[in-house]
């Protein structure tokens, strides 16, 4: 029987029964266990990760309705989930640029970008990754608005988001997986990741709402498509609206990649 050096509770297993840290955590650090520790919580992938994004690509409507429904503990949580995307995406796709000399534009091809002539706002604003983080809020808002007629008021904000960052999350991985296309074509995807994101995204929210009337849902669906659209526009004029004051001069670079 020992004590846990975090909580003071007694540990009989390999974790604390109270806090749930590791029994062994209590021991000196040594600069080997200090890089050890480093490079598993870098490259592990939780439990739930490998599951997750098969789920996701299968049937994401059910792993959204199973996390909103308390269904968790076999899945990765939505934030999580959204950051180990993009970091190990983002490695692996640099790796493989640096082998093949191929630019996979994993990072690079933003719906519109910005140019005021600073360079964190460019790089932040001009970011595919930025913008596609960001979209998550209006895709949010707009489910809350559109499906309310529909069976919707049963789920709250956060259940949106939730929602929302599921499919950010499915959005990358995507695009992740077209990088074969890409290497065979000379980094040309040809719109196939648009193409499964848009068929999933119709998908998914024609399952969300099951007990509605067809016709009600594809009205609804039509709806949603407007009102999200017409708050993502919202949402990137304001942040040129907040990006103009950093302007080198008083004019503002705008290329629109959609």
């Amino acid at each position: 029987m020992t004590t846990c050096k975090n909580c003071g509770a007694e540990i009989d297993s390999t974790f604390c029964p109270h806090c749930g840290q590791k029994a062994t955590a209590g021991e000196r650090l040594t600069v080997k266990a200090f890089f050890k520790d480093a490079s598993f919580n870098f490259a592990r992938l939780n439990n739930g990760f490998l599951h997750t994004a098969k789920a996701l690509l299968v049937q994401p409507w059910k792993v959204i309705s199973d996390y909103i429904n308390g269904k968790r503990v076999s899945y990765s949580p939505p934030v999580t989930m959204l950051i180990q995307v993009i970091l190990y995406a983002s490695v692996i796709v640099y790796i493989i640029e640096e082998i093949t000399g191929i630019d996979l534009g994993f990072n690079d091809t933003p719906y519109v970008s910005l140019d005021v002539g600073h360079w964190f706002v460019d790089f932040v604003l001009s970011s595919d990754i930025f913008q596609n983080i960001i979209i998550i809020l209006p895709a949010a808002l707009g489910g809350m608005i559109a499906f309310r007629w529909v069976g919707g008021r049963k789920y709250n904000a956060a259940e949106y988001f939730v929602a929302a960052t599921y499919m950010i999350c499915l959005m990358f991985i995507a695009k992740f997986l077209v990088i074969p296309i890409q290497l065979f074509t000379g980094g040309f995807t040809y719109g196939v990741d648009q193409f499964f994101m848009v068929i999933i995204t119709l998908a998914t929210l024609w399952k969300a709402f099951p007990g509605s009337r067809w016709w009600k849902r594809i009205l609804s669906i039509l709806f949603y498509i407007v009102v999200a659209v017409a708050l993502m526009a919202l949402e990137l004029a304001l942040v040129i609206i907040a990006a103009v004051p950093f302007a080198s001069d008083s004019s503002l670079t705008m290329d629109f990649n959609v």
